[in-house]
């Protein structure tokens, strides 16, 4: 059973050993090859100043748009990365695009400053007759209703 054992041990971690051992190979052979291959107008590596040196985080603001010939008008696409300098950690979150008109809850310490939002999430919660959004919706069975 022993001799059983070490034989299908073996089946398995040979070929494994095997693939690594390729592609440490073919890390060097790609390291070696394109090692004197640079682009035309490629930056060099350089020994400069660290441009971020003293900022904890740095903050990027992604804008585009998504478009098509079967839509009118463009619709936003923003995200934010967030990236720490000493680190190099990136965080990425998107920014919803339909933020206009969102409901607040009485409890949200936003629905102090966005007044705006607030009264026209309260007109919109009052047209619905005293039912709740929930009972409001229409789903199709192969959608779940929102919870």
């Amino acid at each position: 059973m022993l001799l059983f054992a070490s034989f299908a041990a073996l089946l398995v971690i040979a070929p494994a050993a095997q693939a690594a051992r390729y592609a440490l190979i073919q890390r060097s052979v790609i390291g070696e090859v394109f090692s004197s291959i640079r682009p035309e107008g490629a930056a060099a590596p350089v020994d400069a100043e660290d441009p971020w040196e003293g900022t904890d985080r740095v903050n990027i603001l992604l804008v585009g748009s998504d478009a098509g010939p079967d839509r009118t008008g463009v619709r936003p696409d923003s995200m934010v990365a967030s990236i720490d300098t000493t680190t190099g950690k990136t965080v990425l979150f998107g920014i919803p695009r339909n933020l206009q008109n969102i409901p607040l809850s009485p409890d949200s310490p936003l629905r102090a400053q966005y007044r705006t939002a607030t009264a026209v999430a309260t007109s919109a919660s009052s047209s619905t007759c005293g039912r709740s959004a929930r009972t409001t919706r229409r789903s199709s069975p192969a959608t779940p209703a929102p919870v």
